[in-house]
């Protein structure tokens, strides 16, 4: 995948009761267990299609400390239209250029640099939406008593 973030943070309480305590409900993430202990959180773009963080939540006991494991990617909807956008505009790009046009034109550099951008504006959604979606995980896990 593109973009993929991981986070690990350290506690002092039990693993069941962080499983608990992530499985309640806040705002716009819902987290669900998977399998063997592990949990799959979403956080869900209100705001239109894509941009929507998915979470990996593992755990690992060390010494009465609890690890709580978070790899945020994001959903395979959003990858898969940046590749596409892009490749969409460099195949453009390439049967332009292979048809005659100039290579400094506007619209051969256009064509070359409307996929970058968009990249750029997707590295920076993510950062964003994966910083709120780590807070809002931070808040469960710091809860005293879970919902």
């Amino acid at each position: 995948m593109l973009f993929i973030k991981k986070h690990i943070i350290e506690v002092d309480k039990p693993k069941d009761y962080l499983s608990v305590a992530l499985k309640s409900s806040v705002g716009k993430i819902k987290v669900t267990e998977v399998e063997n202990g592990n949990l799959f959180g979403r956080m869900k773009n209100t705001t239109g299609r894509g941009f929507n963080i998915c979470s990996n939540i593992s755990f690992k006991t060390n010494n009465g400390k609890t690890q709580i494991i978070f790899i945020n990617e994001f959903d395979t909807y959003t990858n898969i239209f940046t590749v596409l956008t892009a490749l969409i505009f460099w195949i453009a790009l390439i049967y332009k250029l292979i048809n005659g046009s100039e290579l400094i034109s506007f619209e051969t550099i256009l064509f070359f640099i409307i996929p970058i951008i968009g990249y750029i504006i997707s590295k920076l959604s993510f950062n964003i939406y994966e910083n709120e979606a780590m807070n809002m995980y931070q808040t469960l896990i710091n809860t005293d008593v879970p919902n």
